[in-house]
C-alpha cells in the first residue's frame, strides 16, 4: 500500500513538502560523499568544470518539463525499490570498504531508483540522460586522461610552435619544449589541455543531444568541439611565448596569464557555437526543403 501511494503523493498539494523531505534524506545519506566530490573538484584541475554539471543536469530536466507533464507518472515500485536498494547497498559497501569512487557512483543508482519509484519507467526514460550526465562530475575518467596526457602535450607544443613561427618568431621545438630567444617553454601536464578538453566535452554533449537532430551532426559538433579545444590550447601556449619574447609582462603566471586563458576559452566556445549555428541552419534548410 505504501509503495502504491508514492506516485499519488507527488500529485497532491503537499508535493513540495514531500520533495523537501526526500531531498533532506538524500543529503543526509550523501553529505560526506558530496563534500568529498567538491574537494576533488577543487584539488584536481581536470575536474574544475564539474561545479557546473549539476546545474546543467537540472537545466536538462527543465527542458523535459512539458514532456514529463504529459505522462501519467505512475511509479514502478518493484523496479524502483530494486534499483534504489542497489544504490544504497553500493553506498554502504563503499563506506565499509573506504571506496570513495563506489560511493560516488552509487549516487547515480540511487537517483535512478528514486525516479523509477516515484515517476515510473516512462519518466525515467526522459530523465536517464540528465542522470547519466552527472557521471561527468565524478572523477572516474583517469583511464582516459592519463594515457592522453603526453600526446596532448606534444600536440599543443606543435600547434604553439606553428603559431609562433607564423607570427615571425623562430621557435625550436623538441618534444614538449619550445626554445625561444629569451625563454624555453615547457608544456607541463597542467597545460596539456586535457582539463579544457573534458570541460568542452561536458558542455558539448548536452548541446548535441538537445539542439541537433541527426547523430551525424551530433558527432560532427562534438569532434569539432574537441578539435577546437586542442587548437585553442596551443594558441594559449603561443600567447605565453609571445608575451615572454616581447616582455609584455614581468610575471608569466600573473594576471595576464589568467587573461590569456580566459581569452582562449572565449575563442574556443565561440568556435563551438559557430559550428552549432551552421549545423542547425543546415538542419533547418533540410527540413524546409522537404
Amino acid at each position: 500500500m505504501i509503495q502504491e501511494s508514492l506516485p499519488s503523493l507527488l500529485k497532491q498539494p503537499g508535493i513540495l513538502g514531500g520533495v523537501g523531505i526526500l531531498t533532506g534524506a538524500l543529503l543526509f545519506c550523501y553529505w560526506e560523499v558530496l563534500s568529498a566530490l567538491v574537494s576533488q573538484w577543487i584539488d584536481n584541475d581536470v575536474y574544475s568544470y564539474a561545479f557546473f554539471i549539476p546545474v546543467i543536469s537540472g537545466y536538462m530536466v527543465w527542458l523535459q518539463r512539458e514532456r514529463l507533464s504529459e505522462l501519467s507518472l505512475e511509479g514502478a515500485p518493484v523496479l524502483g525499490w530494486f534499483v534504489l536498494s542497489s544504490g544504497l547497498a553500493a553506498l554502504l559497501v563503499g563506506w565499509a570498504g573506504h571506496l570513495l569512487l563506489v560511493q560516488e557512483l552509487s549516487l547515480l543508482l540511487t537517483l535512478s531508483g528514486l525516479a523509477l519509484l516515484f515517476w515510473g519507467v516512462q519518466a525515467f526514460h526522459l530523465l536517464r540522460v540528465p542522470i547519466g550526465y552527472l557521471l561527468f562530475m565524478i572523477p572516474v575518467w583517469g583511464f582516459i586522461t592519463d594515457p592522453i596526457q603526453m600526446p596532448s602535450r606534444l600536440f599543443s607544443a606543435e600547434v604553439a610552435a606553428a603559431i609562433l613561427q607564423a607570427v615571425g618568431l623562430t621557435p625550436h621545438q623538441t618534444g614538449i619544449y619550445i626554445e625561444l630567444p629569451n625563454i624555453t617553454l615547457e608544456v607541463a601536464p597542467e597545460c596539456s589541455g586535457v582539463n579544457y578538453l573534458f570541460a568542452v566535452a561536458a558542455i558539448g554533449v548536452p548541446i548535441t543531444l538537445f539542439y541537433l537532430e541527426g547523430w551525424a551532426h551530433r558527432l560532427i559538433l562534438l569532434a569539432s568541439a574537441l578539435a577546437i579545444a586542442m587548437v585553442a590550447n596551443g594558441l594559449r601556449i603561443a600567447l605565453v611565448g609571445i608575451v615572454a619574447v616581447f616582455q609584455l609582462s614581468a610575471d608569466s603566471h600573473g594576471p595576464l596569464h589568467i587573461l590569456q586563458g580566459l581569452f582562449v576559452s572565449v575563442v574556443g566556445y565561440v568556435g563551438i557555437f559557430a559550428v552549432l549555428w551552421l549545423l542547425r541552419r543546415r538542419e533547418c534548410l533540410a527540413s524546409s526543403s522537404s
